[in-house]
């Protein structure tokens, strides 16, 4: 039988990766999003045609589980599980494609931040904490409250049953790289966001 979720907010940037890896693991993803939204048209372009893919209204997916909905902060998400109960994963500072962001900062969180004041040690590529929500999402005791945090960061060493740690990411340096490559590749499709 073939796992299923709903995603709410699945064209958000974020949420676009979640998408992407659970389709391509055979996943049946539900997911709802305004695609007026800024950035959120061109993202569903890339799903939309996936027969495992499909968009509901918020009627429907209010009823589905497990459930993933995406914060505003863009650090925390959380997941109601198919029992019901709720699940809240915060996370170091995300980077990946298609998120907000100009020629020389970034939203880290709400708050805009240049590219030369990022804590390298930090971060995690969005890719990496896809793959940690699609373990949360497969096993059968998960903490209601997780910390995901780098393998580089100083957090890591700590003894904290609820954190987990973000083995499977490339080099931060390669990963700010190429992210860059992307954005000027793409520049025109991104949603970006006001420098202050």
């Amino acid at each position: 039988m073939k796992m299923s979720v709903y995603i709410e907010d699945c064209f958000h940037w974020i949420g676009y990766h979640l998408v992407t890896v659970l389709l391509e693991e055979g996943w049946i993803v539900y997911g709802r999003d305004r695609l007026d939204a800024p950035n959120r048209e061109h993202l569903s372009m890339f799903v939309g045609r996936n027969s495992h893919f499909s968009l509901l209204d918020d009627e429907e997916g209010k009823q589905m589980h497990p459930r993933i909905e995406i914060s505003d902060d863009q650090n925390g998400i959380s997941i109601t599980t198919t029992e019901g109960e709720k699940i809240v994963i915060n996370c170091s500072p995300l980077i990946g494609e298609w998120m907000p962001m100009t020629a020389t900062h970034m939203l880290n969180g709400d708050k805009l931040q240049p590219w030369k004041a990022l804590d390298l040690k930090e971060i995690i590529e969005v890719s990496a904490y896809a793959e940690i929500l699609k373990q949360c999402l497969q096993a059968t005791r998960v903490p209601r409250k997780i910390n995901i945090v780098s393998r580089l960061s100083e957090k890591a060493g700590e003894k904290n049953p609820n954190m987990i740690v973000s083995i499977d990411q490339k080099d931060s340096k390669e990963a700010l790289r190429s992210l860059k490559e992307h954005f000027n590749r793409f520049k025109p499709l991104y949603q970006e966001v006001a420098e202050r």
